[in-house]
C-alpha cells in the first residue's frame, strides 16, 4: 500500500517503509506523515492490503463524495476552477443517495447541465484534510458521464470562478493545474472515440 502526499517518484527521498502487522504504530505513522515536511510517501508491505487500508481509514473521520468526468459529443470534458485550482465537478453524498445518484446531482448543480448520463464507474480517489481540529479522509467516487448539452453555468454559491469545456487531448494542461489524486485519475483514462462536430 502506498500513501502519498505528492506524485513523487516511487522510493524517492522522504519515503518511509513499513511491514504491516498487528503492532504497526499507526499513530506515529499518521503523525509523522501528516506533520513532516520531509516524509512525502509511506510504503506499507502487507499480505492483505485491504485489511491494512481499512485499519488506516479507521484513524480518520470519513466523508464520501462523488463526481464526474463529463464528456460532450466532441470529446471535450468539463473543467471547473475553484480556489485557483482546476477540478472536476463533485460534492458530498447525501443520506439515502448512491454515489452514482450523488455524482449526477452534483454535476447538474455545479455545471447547470440538465441531461447527464453515467457511462461507467471510474477508480475511487482518497485525500485527507484538517478541519475543526481533526483529520478527515474523503473518499471520492468517480464516474465517466456524457451529455449532449454544451451550455455550462457555474454554481456561484460553490465558489466556482469559471467553468469550460477542454478537449481531452489537452488533459496534460488540466493535470498540471489540478490536485494530485485527480491528476492520477485523469492520466489513467483511456480516450474514447468521439464525434468531431455538433
Amino acid at each position: 500500500m502506498i500513501i502519498s502526499k505528492t506524485a513523487s517518484k516511487t522510493g524517492g527521498k522522504g519515503t518511509d517503509f513499513y511491514q504491516y502487522s498487528s503492532t504497526l504504530p499507526w499513530n506515529l505513522i499518521k503523525q509523522d506523515f501528516l506533520n513532516s515536511a520531509v516524509v512525502r510517501e509511506i510504503f506499507i508491505q502487507a499480505d492483505d492490503p485491504t485489511e491494512c487500508f481499512q485499519e488506516f481509514l479507521s484513524f480518520f473521520q470519513s466523508i464520501e463524495a462523488a463526481g464526474g468526468l463529463v464528456f460532450n459529443p466532441r470529446g471535450e470534458f468539463v473543467v471547473i476552477e475553484k480556489y485557483n485550482r482546476w477540478d472536476l465537478p463533485k460534492g458530498k453524498v447525501e443520506p439515502g443517495e448512491t454515489p452514482a445518484q450523488a455524482a449526477v446531482r452534483e454535476v447538474r448543480e455545479e455545471c447547470g447541465l440538465k441531461q447527464v448520463q453515467v457511462v461507467k464507474s471510474l477508480p475511487k480517489t482518497y485525500h485527507v484534510y484538517f478541519q475543526d481540529y481533526q483529520w478527515f479522509l474523503k473518499t471520492n467516487f468517480w464516474f465517466e458521464m456524457e451529455t449532449d448539452e454544451y451550455q455550462l453555468t457555474p454554481q456561484a454559491e460553490e465558489q466556482i470562478s469559471q467553468i469550460f469545456w477542454l478537449p481531452f487531448e489537452e488533459r496534460a494542461l488540466f493535470c498540471s493545474k489540478t490536485y494530485p489524486s485527480v491528476k492520477r485519475l485523469v492520466e489513467n483514462i483511456i480516450p474514447r472515440k468521439f464525434k468531431t462536430t455538433r
